[in-house]
Formats: structure tokens, C-alpha cells, sequence
């Protein structure tokens, strides 16, 4: 069993299409709705397989007709809800095991405080005493920059970060074991 983190699908989002990058190029390369709804299926059961667990980060769909997407995504679905999550609480659940509204994540005794998985990011003051880091959504293809620096208390879990594909939690744990001071034990 493999737990996954993905965040802002957007599936069936028409106007995702004409969001672009800073350098201009198209935020999302696919010529229509389905084929971004398709490849997103499609990469998403290339990694995750039906007794794996996925947390999805937030804005899974817009409109309420792109949640039907999930019905063909492999495993175990929690969501941790977006701020383009906006219909019913049953139009999830049909969809997803678990719905919060964030998600701590303690890898041992050893880790300082933990990982906080949410939609948008948390001030990186929160993180301070609290948490190691912060898993997220929300931001597309932009990071959390500190001092002119990225900021390695954060990973970016949107879709166009990680190749329209749910990221192994062992690899976002790789992450703050590298690049965070405090996290080589986590």
C-alpha cells in the first residue's frame, strides 16, 4: 500500500486551458478538456493502484460534472477540500472515503513537529514549533519563496508541478529529509 498527494485537477475546468506560466506558455499543454481530463486519469492509475490511498489536495473539480473523472481514478480517496471545492458535502463523499479540511502527518518521535497537509499554504510562521513542513495545493506551477529563496519547508503538490501525476508521499518525505534542516531522521 502507497499513499499518494495530488492537488488541483480541476477536472472538466474549461478555462484551466487558457491559464499560462510566467514565461507565457500554456499553464496546461492539452487542446481540450477531455484530453487533460483523460491524461490525468491515465497518469494517475499509472502510479496508483486500487488499495493505494491518494490525498487530494483541493479544487478537484469545477464543474460538478468533472468529479464523474474520480469514478475511473484508482484507490482510496481523501480530500482535503480547496477553495474551488464549493458544492455539497454529498457530492464529495460519493467520491471520497474522508473530507477534512487539513490533514497532520507525523512520520515518527523523531521529526520536530511534522508535515500539515492543506489547501493553501500556511504562513511559514505556522510552521514555526508546529510543523516541519507544509504540503500543498493552490499555488499551480508557482513555489513559496522566502528572502528571494525557495522555501524547502513547502511542496508544491498541484498537478502541473509533478507531470499532471499523484506524487508517493515517500517521495515528498525524501524532500524534507534533503532539504530541511531538523528532518534527516523523519
Amino acid at each position: 500500500m502507497t499513499v499518494f498527494v495530488t492537488a488541483d485537477s480541476h477536472f472538466g475546468h474549461a478555462k484551466s486551458l487558457s491559464f499560462v506560466q510566467p514565461d507565457g506558455s500554456p499553464l496546461r499543454p492539452f487542446s481540450s478538456c477531455e484530453e487533460m481530463d483523460e491524461t490525468m486519469v491515465e497518469r494517475w492509475n499509472s502510479v496508483v493502484k486500487a488499495k493505494d490511498t491518494v490525498y487530494h489536495l483541493g479544487d478537484v473539480a469545477i464543474p460538478r460534472s468533472g468529479l464523474k473523472n474520480l469514478d475511473r481514478c484508482n484507490g482510496r480517496k481523501i480530500l482535503i477540500r480547496g477553495n474551488h471545492d464549493t458544492f455539497k458535502l454529498k457530492d464529495y463523499a460519493e467520491h471520497f472515503e474522508d473530507i477534512r479540511g487539513a490533514m497532520f502527518h507525523h512520520a515518527g518521535n523523531a521529526l520536530p513537529g511534522g508535515l500539515i497537509f492543506t489547501h493553501i499554504p500556511v504562513h511559514p510562521d505556522n510552521l514555526r514549533g508546529h510543523y516541519l513542513g507544509c504540503v500543498h495545493g493552490h499555488l499551480h506551477c508557482h513555489l513559496v519563496i522566502k528572502d528571494g529563496q525557495i522555501d524547502q519547508r513547502f511542496f508544491n503538490a498541484c498537478v502541473e508541478r509533478n507531470n499532471f501525476t499523484p506524487v508517493a508521499l515517500d517521495l515528498i518525505v525524501d524532500h524534507f529529509r534533503t532539504n530541511v534542516r531538523g528532518a534527516a531522521n523523519f
